[in-house]
């Protein structure tokens, strides 16, 4: 490789031709760049006296022959570096042409033949510069002095400023400051020119121009890759297969194909941004053009897979497609890999659609089983990405798949689970609300009403209040024992499944006694808000009654794991509850019920199981007065220390009745981030009792989640 200075004028000067390959994006520059470049080139404008140049340097451009003959007399080089400055600067160099041709009309013959094409050449020949596929249109349009060449964006964008600056540059009192700008952009920017020979390896130039990464996207360095090694078959597979893809796909999409890709592949653990590593990896060992077109070939057919997933309207199968769409609609994109795997052995008629569309909603059942009973997701990534290497067709996809997620650490919540959480679980507080409103958008289906309903106009409503009125107070008290307190019952069921709805009139009904929200109910069109309606009241009976029956549909609707597979995990929450005791800081202290909040226990299992297992730091966790539990004991009954001693040991303040105090007490939300766990900060709390079932919500799989690596 060689390097030379040179200026712009020199670099267009001769018959040459400048070819932006195939593996190069399309043109990007933005009016930010625009912009920057625009005002240093009327700075050296403005520094011209006739005599002296100051110069700009413009940075490099690395070229290299062309691996095929161009037409005879014109010079061809590959841009291997730099098409976007190139690009740039003859576009402007058109603009000028035409904002001086009012005036002269001598400059387009004269800025033509200098700059912008090869006098006497034809067809592709004919442009010095010879854009990227999707840009040469527009640029050639441009060029060309076509009638409507500006519109667009691209360098149609790039073109259409310029002219604007011109026309404010453009100073009537002086015939000569245009002039002196187009000299400026020929001669005063200095650009040093990289020449590679003949035998140089191209790819390997451009892989290190662009080593982090940083530039381009992870596709766009596949792209170049594939490209710059495929020299005699390029032209054809481009147009075949990577420019459907581009068209079909946004770039973020393409990208995830390509991560998709290595996942089927047996590579579940591959870093986002290793893509194009690891591709390049398992690329390096072809040497056949036609078997690397033949792998883009297969990146191809899963992009096409793979818009099936994100336009689900597009799949043919009305089963399929359905499920597709509730599994977009969850929002849950660590899905994909097994869809994408599922739809590919169903292309390859391995798998039916029939059992496609049945695993589908294994998935669908296995996300929204989680979600109900407040399983942490941040094991889903693991769980899907080791799923595909499960599904092979050598049994039914569907029965693959629900053995699969069977398994041990799945986590898939089994009916009795399910109905508890139905029952008594703040479903309000888990999940996100697209994923709650799916929900109840389902169960009002399973009722099978015929009328069309807009879900889109429907909010999730509390049909006892989150802040009642004495009305409502009044109605829990009637209804409870003697020593029932009605705040509590308020807060055991107000986030309940049971007690929640869609409706159009949330912010009418809001805290209204039952009776008049009953009136709205009835004439909803919903069958689920008509059931509710057929009460002559609203209580704690009342929402339990209607909790068993949605539990009931929500085991129909979302099938359960094959419970034979699952393995036991009673010794999961002992070692939920180790790791948990074992964070706790010295001088500081919990209680039995935040600890049973967070392991999807009761405070006195919690105890027993303090009791009886020599945990770690037992003394560390109180009853909600911050004192020692009347039941706490050690697990060597000979073991006669005093808890309070070691938390005055530890620094922790302990008045004269035995309390500590309760400034060193750690809640849910300090366990949470002794955990590391995230609560979305964009929830607004209420009162204290909503953030606490936040917290169950969002902790309550924590018991599982340290140990799934």
């Amino acid at each position: 490789m060689k390097a030379t200075e040179t200026s712009l004028a020199d670099l267009l000067s001769g018959k040459k031709q400048y070819l932006m390959p195939l593996y190069q994006r399309a043109y990007s520059w933005t009016p930010k760049q625009f912009e920057q470049l625009w005002t240093d080139l009327v700075e050296l404008a403005e520094a011209f006296d006739g005599t002296a140049r100051s110069s700009h340097f413009m940075g490099s451009m690395v070229l290299a022959p062309a691996p095929t003959l161009g037409p005879a007399g014109v010079a061809e080089w590959l841009v291997v570096d730099g098409q976007q400055r190139l690009t740039t600067l003859t576009v402007l160099l058109a603009a000028i042409r035409d904002h001086a041709a009012v005036d002269d009309p001598d400059a387009v013959e004269r800025i033509d033949e200098q700059y912008l094409v090869n006098k006497w050449a034809t067809g592709d020949a004919r442009y010095k510069v010879n854009p990227t596929q999707l840009d040469r249109p527009s640029y050639r349009a441009i060029v060309d002095r076509h009638h409507g060449a500006d519109r667009g964006e691209g360098v149609a964008a790039a073109y259409r400023y310029f002219r604007a600056q011109l026309e404010r540059f453009d100073d009537p009192d002086d015939p000569h400051d245009v002039r002196r700008l187009e000299d400026s952009v020929a001669s005063c920017l200095s650009i040093v020119v990289i020449s590679a020979q003949q035998g140089d390896n191209v790819h390997r130039i451009f892989e290190s121009l662009n080593n982090t990464g940083v530039r381009l996207t992870q596709a766009d360095l596949l792209r170049n890759y594939f490209f710059m090694r495929m020299p005699s078959r390029g032209e054809t597979a481009y147009h075949a297969y990577w420019l459907p893809m581009q068209d079909m796909l946004r770039p973020d999409e393409l990208e995830q194909v390509v991560w998709l890709d290595l996942i089927l592949r047996g590579n579940p653990q591959v870093r986002r941004d290793e893509i194009y590593r690891e591709q390049q990896s398992r690329l390096e060992a072809i040497t056949d053009e036609a078997a690397l077109e033949e792998e883009l070939r297969h990146l191809h057919h899963l992009a096409g897979l793979f818009r099936l997933i994100v336009e689900p309207a597009r799949e043919h199968d009305a089963a399929i497609a359905v499920g597709l769409h509730r599994l977009s609609e969850w929002a849950a994109q660590t899905v994909q890999p097994p869809v994408l795997k599922l739809l590919d052995l169903r292309a390859r008629g391995v798998a039916s659609n029939e059992q496609v569309a049945s695993a589908l909603l294994v998935l669908e059942s296995f996300l929204v089983r989680r979600m109900i009973v407040g399983r942490a997701t941040n094991n889903l990534n693991r769980i899907f990405s080791t799923l595909p290497a499960e599904i092979d067709g050598t049994a039914p996809v569907d029965d693959q798949v629900r053995l699969s997620l069977s398994g041990s650490r799945k986590y898939w919540p089994t009916d009795a689970e399910l109905r508890e959480a139905v029952l008594s679980g703040p479903f309000y507080w888990r999940g996100r609300g697209i994923q709650r409103a799916f929900v109840l958008r389902r169960l009002e289906q399973s009722f099978g009403s015929k009328e069309p309903v807009d879900f889109s106009t429907l909010t999730i409503e509390h049909v006892l209040p989150q802040q009642p009125s004495d009305d409502w107070w009044d109605v829990l008290a009637a209804e409870g024992d003697d020593d029932a307190d009605p705040r509590a019952v308020h807060g055991q069921l107000v986030h309940t499944l049971g007690n929640l709805t869609l409706t159009g009139y949330n912010s009418t009904l809001s805290n209204r006694p039952f009776a008049e929200k009953r009136t709205h109910l009835s004439h909803s069109a919903l069958r689920m808000n008509q059931s509710i309606a057929a009460h002559d009241h609203w209580n704690a009976a009342t929402i339990r009654a209607r909790a068993k029956d949605l539990a009931q549909r929500c085991i129909d609707i979302w099938v359960g794991p094959i419970e034979s597979v699952q393995e036991a995990t009673d010794s999961t929450t002992l070692t939920g509850l180790r790791v948990l005791l074992a964070l706790i800081p010295p001088g500081t202290w919990t209680t039995y019920g935040d600890i049973a909040a967070i392991l999807g226990s009761h405070p006195v299992a919690v105890g027993a199981l303090m009791a009886t297992n020599g945990v770690p730091n037992p003394w560390r966790v109180l009853n909600s007065q911050g004192r020692i539990a009347d039941g706490f004991r050690w697990e060597d009954p000979s073991d006669n220390t005093d808890p309070l001693d070691l938390l005055r040991d530890e620094g922790a303040k302990v008045s004269e009745d035995g309390t500590v105090h309760p400034s060193q007490r750690l809640s849910l939300a300090d366990l949470a981030d002794l955990l590391g766990v995230q609560v979305d900060d964009t929830v607004e709390f209420l009162e204290d009792d909503a953030r606490r079932e936040l917290f169950e919500s969002e902790l309550r799989d924590l018991r599982f989640s340290p140990f799934d690596g």
